[in-house]
């Protein structure tokens, strides 16, 4: 994925757990970003499927697009 977006990605963290899935229910989301936190929605991150890859990419541009690591929240629908 690094080599697709361009940009080394070490410092994202990824959030899949229990809270995660909770937090993006609450939203109702499939994923969100918060600064350079993914949280990702019950099955949602998935490297393996077309879709997965998708969303996973997805968030990734909006984490790339919050200048200097912005706390804003951004929801992939």
């Amino acid at each position: 994925m690094e080599a697709r977006m361009g940009d080394s990605l070490g410092d994202v963290r990824v959030h899949t757990g229990p809270k995660a899935a909770a937090a993006c229910e609450a939203i109702n989301a499939r994923a969100f970003t918060v600064g350079n936190h993914v949280a990702f929605g019950p099955g949602e991150y998935d490297p393996e499927d077309e879709d997965g890859q998708h969303v996973i990419a997805h968030e990734l541009a909006h984490v790339r697009q919050q200048p200097g690591g912005a706390n804003g929240v951004r929801a992939a629908g």
